[in-house]
């Protein structure tokens, strides 16, 4: 169907309609896409952790028409729908795609789950999107930056669900520091939350005060540091001991692959902006938070070094090393540091 917009897409979210076996979320905001991708997961599946309801897909298994459309086909063990979830999707999707829908809209589909698709921006010409817009089987939400407005109302959002309120000095303070990234805000608003505590740790409703976000940002520069920062300069000698060490402290490998995958997403917009001309000091300069003055020299080398694709490739790697450590069964650590090392070596590449 045409792209889902105002009340037809909140309402998407919040309730997938079950004829529709296949969500195209896509668009520049990548944290926009990435939320609104799990949103859509999770009104499904509602646990994305329990594998009998959730599944992620590499690029490659989902791009084999006949392995997707048996995914959106199977059943789940103990009943209800399923969802099965393809990251950082490239083109080459839109053959398997296509068969999946010709399947859902032939009545030949059975179990009828629901395949969430993340792209990147695609053009109106793309095959992956042209498909998805002119199936009634599919559901194509475009993801583009948010004015201030929608950023503020996100955060009171976010921040509700937690009995946590947020007066406008605050808000300011925080939405003026981060820029209008939803995946970064949602990143630095889920540290505040635990900065005050969940629902479930207080007694009562608390309001976040401009000293709580000024608290929570002088952190932020020095939360992708180790392990990701190395990975990402390609140190691996030191990636080395860094992991050790989190290890003996108990860091989970999850988490590990995390920090990274927020690294890309603090890379990713000022790689574009190389891209489109500008150089490495002006492009650092225009990340958002501003970058901690002990990792600027780091950083800079690290946009020198690495590409706007090669930042995605690496976010794609990252992404199927985190679902691989669910469903593999391969011991998680292993998966995280071979990920790791994989990124160290290959930087700049």
């Amino acid at each position: 169907m045409t792209a889902l917009k105002g009340a037809a897409l909140k309402q998407f979210l919040e309730d997938p309609a079950p004829g529709v076996v296949c969500a195209l979320v896509y668009g520049p905001e990548q944290g926009l896409v990435a939320e609104r991708a799990r949103m859509i997961a999770k009104a499904v599946a509602e646990d994305l952790d329990d594998p009998w309801r959730s599944v992620t897909l590499s690029d490659q298994d989902a791009s084999d028409a006949a392995k997707l459309t048996d995914e959106a086909a199977a059943q789940s063990f103990l009943g209800g729908r399923r969802a099965i979830r393809v990251r950082s999707a490239g083109p080459q999707l839109a053959g398997a795609v296509t068969s999946l829908l010709t399947a859902a809209e032939a009545g030949t589909l059975q179990g009828a789950g629901l395949v969430v698709i993340e792209a990147g921006d695609l053009k109106k010409t793309s095959a992956l999107r042209k498909v998805c817009e002119k199936s009634t089987a599919a559901a194509a939400i475009p993801c583009y930056a948010e004015g201030g407005r929608d950023a503020m109302a996100a955060i009171r959002r976010q921040l509700a669900d937690e009995d946590l309120t947020i007066g406008d000095e605050a808000l300011m303070l925080l939405s003026v520091a981060l820029g209008e990234s939803r995946g970064l805000l949602r990143q630095e608003v889920e540290k505040l939350i635990l900065y005050k505590g969940t629902r479930a740790q207080r007694q009562s409703t608390e309001e976040v005060t401009p000293e709580d976000v000024r608290d929570c940002l002088a952190e932020v520069a020095q939360d992708d540091a180790g392990a990701a920062l190395a990975a990402f300069s390609g140190r691996t000698a030191p990636l080395s001991d860094i992991l050790f060490g989190a290890e003996e402290l108990g860091t989970s490998p999850v988490t590990l692959l995390r920090q990274a995958q927020n690294r890309v997403l603090r890379l990713l917009p000022a790689a574009k902006a190389i891209q489109s001309g500008d150089n490495a000091a002006g492009a650092m300069r225009k990340m958002k938070p501003p970058v901690f003055f002990k990792e600027e020299a780091e950083t800079k080398r690290q946009l020198e070094r690495w590409t706007a694709g090669g930042l995605e490739a690496a976010l794609t790697k990252l992404y199927e090393a985190e679902a691989a450590t669910k469903i593999t069964g391969a011991p998680a650590r292993l998966i995280a540091e071979r990920a790791l090392f994989e990124i160290a070596r290959g930087s700049g590449r």
